[in-house]
């Protein structure tokens, strides 16, 4: 079962993945002219790296709380667009498997646990796939322009990105696990949302908590957790990256065990 469900999910994911890649290299043209003019005018250097591109589409921006009413709608475009493709792939999977046609197929062939952890699969394939094609894309991009995979352009990000960035408190691989771990957090929210009323309200559930924790800095809003700039404003206010982690672990379990009890009473007929 598992080996036929990873074949279905690798033969289709590249139709609706193609966005995505096309969506990280755009950003990243971008970002590299936006830096060679701002070198050419400043008599600057600066040579960028796979994490300088990385770190720049998911830099995000401070609370609007904290931005002094500068901006009325500060959500970043990159960001935003593409954390909502993600919620609608997502809710594309939710919308599939909510119809009643389709649960009593599944049921005719497994029982409601399997259907279950069927379901916990699909949501880690998609997370990981979304994130194995967002990282094929900046690699790609760092291989062609002959940028460097290792190191970080500190004052670079400092000067031009406004990033001050604590070398010795900052944690690549930490960050990158938070988001993972966030945005099967988001997921699981999402499907379990679905799963209870319908696949648009799940929609409209993760949509809201993503504008929120734009709006608002709080450890329970994880969409937070998607931006570098709110990951080491926690870690600054002694929410550390395994408490960011903790965090969305517990909403994973939660859900879970929520989704589960929904499943196993959810008149299907």
């Amino acid at each position: 079962m598992w080996k036929v469900n990873l074949k279905i999910f690798f033969k289709e994911s590249w139709k609706k993945y193609g966005f995505v890649f096309l969506m990280v290299l755009v950003q990243c043209v971008g970002f590299r002219n936006l830096i060679q003019q701002y070198n050419t005018v400043n008599g600057q250097e600066w040579k960028l790296h796979f994490w300088d591109y990385v770190i720049c589409f998911f830099q995000g921006t401070v609370p609007y709380t904290q931005s002094e009413g500068k901006e009325t709608f500060n959500i970043p475009p990159y960001w935003s667009l593409y954390l909502i493709y993600f919620v609608l792939l997502i809710g594309k999977l939710t919308g599939q498997l909510s119809k009643k046609y389709e649960q009593q197929m599944l049921l005719r062939l497994k029982n409601r646990k399997q259907w279950w952890m069927e379901i916990h699969l699909k949501i880690w394939l998609e997370c990981m796939g979304y994130l194995a094609v967002t990282a094929i894309a900046f690699l790609v991009f760092s291989f062609c322009t002959k940028s460097a995979v290792e190191g970080i352009n500190l004052e670079l990000l400092k000067d031009y990105l406004g990033l001050e960035i604590n070398k010795n408190n900052f944690r690549i691989f930490s960050m990158v696990l938070v988001f993972f771990v966030a945005l099967l957090a988001l997921t699981y929210i999402q499907y379990i949302v679905s799963l209870a009323i319908n696949a648009v309200t799940g929609i409209l559930v993760s949509i809201v908590i993503l504008i929120s924790s734009v709006y608002q800095i709080h450890p329970f809003l994880i969409g937070n957790y998607f931006m570098c700039i709110r990951q080491m404003m926690f870690a600054m206010d002694d929410v550390g990256f395994l408490t960011q982690g903790a965090v969305s672990v517990g909403i994973i379990f939660f859900m879970a065990v929520i989704g589960y009890q929904i499943l196993k009473r959810k008149d299907l007929f």
